[in-house]
């Protein structure tokens, strides 16, 4: 019965969760796209991207779930932005199909892939 009060809470939880959590996931997605597009200026100035956000100047921009910089690793042919999501941790050593879960972390790429 959904009115069981374990199920219900359940149900409740979930959505108070994402109640509280939206705005912050808006504003990371926010604070990504600025720091994204800093770093693809950045490599017009300099012909490649940054070491590390600190590097660059650019780590004062702060993901709103931890107030710590945003997870930046360069790559061979670009870098990756992440915001730790809901979940507030590092998911990169996750197993691809858990990693496409709601609350995982949230990331920004360049190159830009097909399906971002």
């Amino acid at each position: 019965d959904i009115f069981d009060g374990t199920v219900y809470a359940k149900l409740n939880m979930r959505s108070l969760d994402r109640i509280i959590t939206t705005p912050f996931l808006i504003e990371s997605r926010r604070q990504q796209a600025i720091l994204w597009l800093r770093l693809v200026a950045h490599l017009k100035r300099n012909a490649q991207f940054p070491e590390s956000l600190a590097a660059a100047n650019l780590h004062t921009r702060l993901d709103p779930f931890t107030e710590q910089p945003f997870l930046y690793e360069k790559t061979a042919d670009g870098f990756e932005l992440r915001s730790v999501g809901r979940d507030m941790a590092d998911d990169r050593s996750l197993p691809p199909a858990v990693k496409t879960q709601d609350g995982l972390d949230r990331v920004m790429r360049y190159p830009l892939r097909n399906d971002e």
